[in-house]
């Protein structure tokens, strides 16, 4: 997905933002794991290059 839009927008620039939401903040359903530390945990890129389709 995100090298499609890079493509569309070339030879702009664009930004793409993952989630990333602090580690004393879970999100129902989202994250299932219980982590030690989940401020260094799996979320934003690590969350993202697990589930990349593309």
């Amino acid at each position: 997905i995100y090298s499609n839009i890079a493509r569309q927008v070339y030879p702009n620039k664009v930004v793409i933002r993952t989630l990333d939401i602090g580690g004393d903040k879970m999100v129902a359903g989202l994250i299932n794991t219980k982590e030690e530390n989940p401020f260094l945990g799996w979320r934003a890129i690590r969350f993202w290059l697990d589930h990349k389709t593309g």
